[in-house]
């Protein structure tokens, strides 16, 4: 009897420090990728599960290319049923990854997403693919989920599937009107031509 309590007790601990340093994986990559500072000050301490048709994973700076992100990808994570969530895609590479001076593409927004419940929520920017400057470095396609501290009746135009200039806006910017805090959820793949 007091083997089992011993391994059931190493097993726990085990499964602790496993969970610990795979959330330190997905801080660290967003730290390394430098998408912490360059687009949220905090890095999100779950990973975001992502998947695009077809079978192409998102998974902390992979490399996909624009034709397998063509259609907007399914979205998974742990959510608490009574809360509400936003789920922001952005590309801060605009124009090209080296460029000195931010700018930032919106590329999907969903706000007011019941738990984990992403199609009863509310789009405020339809999906938009990649589409990296040909020629130019690795584009850091990136999502994050924040939970919101309430439902919100965001004063936010809602942004078709076309570029228009009020997707250039450094979503730090939307975080903070509507008091999202850090992201709980963060993933992120490169893409390039």
């Amino acid at each position: 009897m007091k083997t089992h309590k011993i391994i059931i007790f190493v097993f726990i601990l085990l499964t602790s420090k496993a969970n610990l340093a795979y959330s330190n994986d997905v801080a660290s990559a967003f730290r390394c990728s430098k998408l912490v500072p360059n687009i949220t000050p905090c890095a999100p301490t779950r990973e975001l599960q992502v998947s695009y048709p077809q079978g192409n994973f998102v998974y902390l700076g992979k490399m996909l290319t624009p034709a397998e992100t063509v259609k907007a990808p399914g979205i998974e994570f742990i959510a608490n049923s009574s809360k509400y969530y936003t789920l922001i895609m952005v590309d801060p590479d605009i124009p090209i990854p080296s460029n000195t001076t931010p700018s930032e593409f919106r590329h999907w927004i969903i706000g007011n997403i019941p738990g984990d419940d992403i199609y009863s929520a509310e789009t405020l920017a339809d999906y938009i693919s990649p589409m990296p400057v040909p020629g130019s470095e690795a584009h850091r396609y990136t999502f994050l989920v924040y939970e919101q501290k309430g439902y919100i009746k965001f004063k936010e135009p809602k942004l078709k599937a076309i570029p228009s200039p009020a997707r250039f806006v450094p979503i730090q910017k939307f975080v903070d009107k509507y008091d999202l805090g850090c992201p709980l959820f963060g993933n992120y793949f490169r893409s390039a031509l």
